[in-house]
Order: structure tokens, then sequence, then C-alpha cells
């Protein structure tokens, strides 16, 4: 049925066209199967419409460009077990600094609390990237389902608003209405968390931070996270998707 296809591919080419390539594998005498390529011409032979075919062995090339394949995806693994290294180093160092803190400060109940809150904002951080690895690792079938953004948003705010210091100023502004999206809840409430400990960790000195949500006028729902930060540099926003990638010195 396929290579039936294939023929009705290339004959449907011929007719617009003089000449037609398609790729189709061939069973040898032997029962391995060669992939080869075949190139097909309409032309003349005594007057007679005939077609001028040649196939072509393609195998080193189907080789090579699947080492190229298994290099890139070998490089893909490599910048992922760096990121992972990277960051939990960065993670590690954070939480054994404020854990040093916390038992030089143990009688400074407000200083304590601030530490507490800054570890505990550490150690979310680093069950975020452990999910990031996993949803990279283990990619399934996608378990989207309607949700109530709204509903999503304020679960996750009310616990990330004891954790931004006080140096800070957190500002949320959720529509009124109820906005539903077809999305997969885990996977939205990671969104809302990676984006404001981000934008948390890009204000070292204090700043402004604000989330925001709404309907514009053609139907689309939409939330947004701002903060007053330095921002990443033009040349580098186009890695920003890349699993794991940070522009944060290792520690």
């Amino acid at each position: 049925a396929e290579r039936a296809a294939d023929v009705d591919a290339v004959l449907g080419l011929l007719v617009r066209g003089r000449v037609a390539s398609y790729d189709l594998p061939l069973v040898a005498k032997d029962g391995t199967i060669v992939p080869v390529e075949t190139t097909v011409a309409r032309g003349t032979w005594g007057n007679r419409p005939v077609l001028f075919g040649v196939s072509r062995d393609i195998s080193e090339r189907v080789r090579s460009q699947q080492r190229i394949v298994e290099l890139s995806r070998r490089e893909a693994v490599g910048r992922l077990a760096a990121g992972v290294a990277h960051e939990f180093n960065n993670l590690l160092q954070a939480m054994l600094g404020h854990a040093a803190l916390l038992r030089l400060r143990a009688g400074d109940r407000a200083s304590s609390e601030r530490l507490a809150s800054d570890l505990e904002l550490q150690i979310r951080r680093g069950a975020l990237v452990a999910r990031k690895l996993l949803e990279f690792s283990l990619p399934g079938p996608s378990g989207r389902e309607p949700v109530e953004l709204g509903s999503e948003l304020r679960q996750c705010l009310d616990t990330l608003r004891q954790l931004v210091p006080e140096n800070i100023a957190f500002e949320v502004d959720l529509a009124g209405e109820t906005l539903v999206v077809e999305a997969d809840a885990s996977q939205l409430e990671l969104v809302i968390w990676n984006l404001v400990v981000n934008a948390v960790e890009a204000m070292p000195s204090g700043g402004e931070l604000a989330v925001a949500s709404g309907r514009r006028p053609a139907g689309e729902v939409w939330f947004s996270v701002a903060d007053s930060g330095l921002g990443i540099q033009p040349e580098l926003r186009h890695r920003i998707f890349e699993p794991l990638f940070t522009t944060k010195e290792a520690s």
C-alpha cells in the first residue's frame, strides 16, 4: 500500500513536470533493506512517450544523517547533564549558606524567619529542577484538560508571596472573570513557579514584581510575570527555552 502511494505521488509529480525523485527502501537478495533514491523523468523513445528511471543506493547518506542525529542527541544530553550539575551546585551552595546563617542567628527571630523563607525558596527551586529533568527525560502524552487559570495562579501565588523577600514589592492584578484554558495543570504550575522564582532571583537588591492575567478582545486568555531586574542579554534570548539553560555563574 505504501509503495502504491509512492508511485501515485511520483506520477502526480510527473504530470506537473518532467522529473520527479522519491526515496523507497528496497529488499536485497539477502533480505536486507536498502535505502534507495529513484529519479524518474518523462521522455520519448521512437516518438513514443516513456519514463526513464535511475535508482541510487543512498545507504551511506542515510548512515551519515543518522550519525549527525546521534551526535546532536549526545550533545543535547551533555548540555542537559552540565545544566543539571550547574543548577544543583548553585542550589546546594545557597542552602548550605542559609543553614549556616540560621545557626548563627538562631536568637534573632526576624532574621531567622527571612533566612528560613529563602531556604525554602531554594529547596522548592531544586524540586522544580528535578521536575524539569523528569519532563525532559520522560516525555509522555499531554494531560491537558480545562483548567481555571485564576484558581491556579492564586494557589501558587499564595505560597510564593510568603517566599518573596521584603525588599521586593509584589503586586498581583488578576482578572475578575473566570478564565478557562486547556492545559496540563502540573505543567502550568511549573511555569508559574519558574517565572516568579526567576524574577525574584533577577532582583537580588530588591525591585518590583507584578503578576497579572486577563482576556484579550479576541478571546485569548493570558497571564504575565514582569520584574524590574536587568533581564537577559538579547544575544541569549533564543536559548531561554533550552532545558535547564541558565546565565548564573557556577558557585
